[in-house]
């Protein structure tokens, strides 16, 4: 028995969604570094500080795509589009760092007139440059606007042996607007549209420009060649945010992409070997790694990474509806409004601690009284999850949204009816910092807060083993031992005042010690009856927890030796993988991940702002 982890949660999003390190060098990372934050504590050094500096700059490049862009050139759209706009896009980009020949796929040829007016209503003449055939090819007259280009009533058949042909647009009324347009129709295919529109403008050979959407994957909708003019025009588009990019056809390279950049983190950076990639993960935003990163922007003094990770945030919020409040456990990156309705209050919780943790350190933002009313709206959402009966009474339960039946269908009605010790720690966290931040009134958080610790005290510690269990299901205790109840347990004990329970929840973590490439380090959880058959890996999220809890514990020399062994494991991009060796059983990534990398600064620069 075992309730969801972040790592289990994950795997139920891929139900729905899908049908060994390089050493950071340190030493060249440390020439120049100016943190924006002050070198204190005195404990920390310049290469600690360095490490921070790197894994907040690829936090940073995790709220860009995850497409591969080559080159400098841009691509833009002439409007932000809304996500239901389904008729004519178009827009603009500048080639820079390729070339390319240029060319005119035109296959009509118009002789008479020599331009053509809007308001023409005469006669035109021309042939087309297709091999002529009898009866096979129609000339097709339409009105192209900004907004959409029509079919008008009015056709031509072009002669089987010269491809000549005239048409004539006399009958066509004076008040339909727009510019004149030619197509060929193939009369012996169905009348399919063949070849581009006249007129043609030139084209760049090999270069083209695709509009993708955006709903809970990206898909391709259409191309057109991209004109030498840097415009393009698509005649109509579908449900969801649009993605332009200027691709060369060749080699698939990406030389632009239109920027959808909206405060939202990757939470992994997925590589075409994952089976992730290609998938609706591979740009995933799950609200607990969105969080932490706000929360690591704001301990190391970023405030515009920090407000844009907090605009970001309010994304993933329900704004109304019986779940209005609630933060939704995950999102597609460029379209948050396509998330599935899953709520997980443990990921929830700390979603509303990370806002809080904005409120306080940016006071004067004017957008402060927004910020507020959706912590409040937060905690409202958090406490209607408290039980008030039975085995869980005045603990709170999973949250909403889970796979029912045979075979197993999403329901978003669905009330989870266990509790997780880790998701009460969370939500213990976030009304203490409530009361802190937000005071007591209308509502008295820390009285909540108090009664909520007397259930974890009551209901979650297990006195016979010295622990934390991992919760209650099915009205009894589960025993099983996942390492975050002990570590953050640790420190949720420490801050609550039972000071003597501490020394035996941070003796728990022993179980779970691991060395993996000379590295050593926590393991997620370990083979045992509640995760049979668990892989042994290095877990960095939660190694950087067991950090946290040693510092908050006053054990400063075990903190220094794990901090500079996990710090070893950084990748040189700055990033740390999610763990050293996969398990799928229980849904862990070796994936470069978001949580591990911002767990090092909040472990770090940020040890005396979270849980404080």
């Amino acid at each position: 028995m075992y309730f969801e982890s972040k790592e289990v949660a994950m795997n139920k999003v891929r139900a729905i969604l899908v049908p060994g390190s390089v050493a950071l060098s340190v030493a060249l990372i440390i020439a120049g570094v100016t943190p924006a934050y002050a070198l204190s504590p005195e404990d920390l050094t310049v290469t600690d500080h360095a490490h921070v500096t790197a894994a907040n700059a690829w936090l940073d490049s995790q709220m860009d795509t995850s497409t591969e862009v080559v080159t400098a050139s841009t691509i833009a759209p002439s409007t932000s589009y809304a996500s239901n706009h389904l008729a004519a896009v178009d827009g603009t980009f500048a080639l820079t760092g390729r070339s390319y020949g240029t060319e005119n796929k035109a296959v009509i040829a118009v002789s008479s007139p020599a331009t053509v007016a809007d308001s023409y209503r005469g006669v035109i003449a021309g042939t087309v440059t297709l091999t002529p055939t009898p009866w096979r090819w129609i000339i097709q007259a339409y009105k192209r606007t900004a907004t959409a280009t029509v079919q008008i009533p009015v056709q031509a058949l072009a002669d089987p042996v010269t491809g000549a042909f005239s048409i004539d647009l006399s009958s066509v009324s004076t008040s339909i607007p727009g510019e004149w347009e030619l197509g060929v129709l193939d009369a012996t295919a169905s009348y399919a549209p063949h070849g581009p529109h006249w007129p043609t403008p030139n084209t760049y050979a090999g270069l083209e420009v695709q509009q993708l959407l955006v709903t809970d994957a990206i898909y391709y909708w259409a191309s057109t060649p991209a004109r030498t003019d840097g415009t393009f025009r698509f005649t109509n588009s579908n449900t969801g945010s649009k993605l332009f990019r200027l691709v060369e056809t060749a080699t698939g390279d990406v030389l632009a992409e239109s920027d959808l950049r909206n405060g939202l983190i990757r939470s992994y950076e997925y590589t075409p070997s994952d089976p992730e990639w290609g998938t609706g993960l591979q740009d995933r935003t799950v609200v607990y790694d969105q969080a932490l990163a706000l929360m690591a922007a704001v301990s190391s003094g970023r405030p515009a990474q920090a407000k844009e990770l907090v605009d970001g945030l309010l994304l993933m919020q329900t704004t109304t509806g019986t779940r209005a409040g609630g933060f939704v456990f995950a999102a597609p990156q460029l379209s948050p409004a396509f998330a599935d309705p899953f709520y997980r209050t443990g990921a929830h919780a700390i979603a509303v601690d990370a806002l809080l943790s904005y409120i306080d350190a940016y006071p004067t933002d004017p957008s402060i009284a927004t910020y507020r009313t959706a912590a409040v709206d937060g905690l409202d959402f958090l406490l209607g999850t408290q039980s008030a009966s039975g085995a869980t009474a005045g603990l709170f339960l999973g949250g909403y949204g889970g796979e029912v039946g045979t075979p197993p269908v999403f329901d978003p009605s669905f009330t989870i009816p266990w509790a997780s010790t880790e998701h009460n720690i969370d939500a213990w966290q976030a009304l203490t910092h409530a009361a802190a931040v937000l005071g007591t009134s209308p509502i008295d958080y820390a009285v909540i807060a108090d009664d909520l610790d007397t259930a974890i005290q009551s209901k979650l510690w297990n006195s016979t083993l010295a622990r934390f269990n991992q919760g209650v299901n099915g009205g009894v205790p589960d025993t099983a031992d996942p390492l975050d109840v002990n570590s953050w347990g640790a420190i949720q004990l420490l801050g609550a005042g039972h000071t003597a329970k501490v020394a035996s929840a941070m003796a728990a973590l022993a179980p779970f010690e691991i060395v993996d490439g000379g590295i050593a380090g926590y393991m997620p959880f370990y083979d045992s009856p509640g995760y049979p058959g668990a892989t042994p890996t290095l877990w960095y999220e939660g190694s950087f927890g067991v950090l946290l809890a040693l510092y908050r514990t006053g054990d400063m020399a075990g903190y220094r030796d794990l901090l500079d062994g996990l710090t070893a494991g950084q990748e040189a991009d700055g990033s740390f993988v999610y763990a050293t060796q996969a398990d799928a059983l229980y849904g862990i990534s070796t994936a470069k991940s978001v949580a591990s990398t911002a767990w090092l600064v909040l472990a770090t620069v940020g040890r005396d702002d979270i849980w404080n």
